[in-house]
Order: C-alpha cells, then sequence, then structure tokens
C-alpha cells in the first residue's frame, strides 16, 4: 500500500481540536500505537476506559511537556523523565505532575503514571494542547497490544473520534 503524503500542520489542528471538545484519538506514541483524550477532562477518560473494556483500578498515564513537570519534582526524576534513550514513565505523586489532571485518571494513592514523550507528534499535541494527554495502547483490555496500525482491532478503530493517518513523517 502506498502512503499518501499528509500535511502534518493540518493533521495536528484537527487532533488538538478533537481532544479540547472532548473526544478520543488513535495515534502513533514512543513505542506503539495508542489511544487517547485530553486529561483534564473526566469524561473523555471515561470514555476511554470504555473503548478499551478496561477495569479502572487499572490507571492509565499521561503525556506531558517537560514544561508541564512541577518544580516540586525531585531532580533525579526529572532527569529520568527528560533524558535521551528509551521512553520513561514515572509513577509519581500528582502534585509533582505540576498540573490537574482528571480525577479518574488517579491511581487510589493519588499517583499518576507520567511520561514526557519523544515521538514527534506527541510533543507538538502536547503542547498544542496546553495540559496532560491520557495515553494507553491502542487495544482492548487484555488483548496484544498493536505495534503498528494494521495491529489496531478494528474495535478500537471505530470506537475512537479521530484516527491519525500512519504515515512515515511521524
Amino acid at each position: 500500500m502506498r502512503v499518501r503524503e499528509v500535511d502534518v500542520c493540518a493533521v495536528l489542528a484537527s487532533a488538538t481540536k478533537v481532544l479540547q471538545c472532548g473526544g478520543t484519538l488513535l495515534y502513533p506514541t514512543d513505542t506503539i500505537w495508542g489511544i487517547g483524550c485530553d486529561g483534564c477532562n473526566a469524561e473523555a477518560v471515561e470514555q476511554l476506559y470504555r473503548i478499551k473494556r478496561r477495569d479502572h483500578t487499572k490507571p492509565m498515564l499521561v503525556l506531558a511537556t517537560a514544561a508541564m513537570l512541577s518544580e516540586q519534582m525531585p531532580a533525579p526524576v526529572r532527569q529520568l523523565l527528560l533524558a535521551e534513550g528509551r521512553p520513561t514513565t514515572a509513577i509519581v505523586p500528582l502534585r509533582w505532575l505540576g498540573v490537574d489532571v482528571a480525577a479518574n485518571l488517579l491511581a487510589e494513592d493519588g499517583s499518576i503514571g507520567v511520561r514526557v514523550p519523544r515521538h514527534f507528534f506527541c510533543r507538538q499535541l502536547a503542547e498544542r494542547l496546553g495540559h496532560p494527554i491520557v495515553s494507553s495502547s491502542a487495544n482492548l483490555s487484555g488483548h496484544p497490544s498493536p505495534r503498528c496500525y494494521d495491529d489496531v482491532e478494528a474495535a478500537v478503530l471505530e470506537a475512537v473520534d479521530f484516527c491519525v493517518p500512519p504515515v512515515p513523517a511521524w
């Protein structure tokens, strides 16, 4: 299959608008294909749980920019999140994130998983949205995580509000 060229700015603008309106998104991440929503929108978070058929006791992480990390975050944790190399998720107290998120994203102990993405699309999307983006693998709970767009299950593709096109530009 030949992939057509995509206007990256237009895709980012469309994806940002979907998130701002409370929608859900299928998109490429640092590691696999993911689904996400605005991390401050509790209704959108609920929709992700429904799409994934996931138990609420299994929290999801958020993608944040360096600017969203709190000054309270200890330097070693900040350095770990900002270091080059493999994407790293840190489970931290919400106060270390530095911005509020929907309460239904937090673990029972009030912690949250945070990742500062290296992936171009994810970084740009978080910057444009201005607050954290929920990120979870684009699969039904218990099913394999999709390494590429073609691995995403039809049930997930049909349930999200916007699919980022699978192009080499990402």
